[in-house]
């Protein structure tokens, strides 16, 4: 498990410090945690987020916090808003192609799930396709085996006839 893509977040609040980390990699492996003022306050494992649903929402985490949302959102890098309080208090800027999905986050996770859908349905036929080839083969090798297990057959026949006669000859 390579931790491939690592972002880290340091944000001051009043005379706290808060730490948000995230890494991710391609074999669908990911974290996300939560710091505040060096104590680690929560994890998040979860591959399915949304940018509309907090990864992140704790209540009562100091005197002065009584409610934190963190938020992690990016087309192709991490981008965080921290909200405290029902305050933004940090938000990274989005990039166009972060605020064009943003706008049609419907439409851009069905098409995901289309497409994960026929890769699912490509590989489905694909595996029907090898267990098929590999059937016809084993098949041919099994045909194979059988004439060689039929002339074998005839060999023995042929050494039992061979038997009778030199048996036959010596009476």
């Amino acid at each position: 498990m390579s931790k491939k893509y690592y972002k880290r977040w340091h944000v001051p609040y009043k005379n706290h410090q808060i730490k948000v980390t995230n890494w991710w990699n391609f074999d669908f492996d990911t974290e996300a945690r939560l710091y505040l003022d060096d104590q680690l306050i929560a994890v998040n494992k979860e591959t399915d987020m949304s940018p509309f649903e907090p990864m992140f929402h704790l209540m009562n985490a100091s005197e002065e916090i009584k409610e934190i949302k963190v938020f992690l959102y990016g087309a192709l890098t991490g981008k965080l808003l921290i909200e405290i309080n029902n305050q933004n208090i940090y938000k990274d800027k989005l990039s166009f192609l972060d605020r064009y999905l943003l706008k049609r986050w419907d439409g851009f996770v069905n098409f995901l799930d289309n497409l994960e859908e026929r890769f699912t349905d490509f590989t489905i036929w694909r595996l029907k396709r090898k267990k098929r080839k590999l059937l016809f083969i084993n098949r041919k090798k099994i045909d194979e085996m059988e004439k060689t297990f039929d002339e074998m057959d005839a060999i023995d026949l042929h050494l039992d006839d061979l038997k009778k006669f030199k048996q036959d000859k010596n009476l």
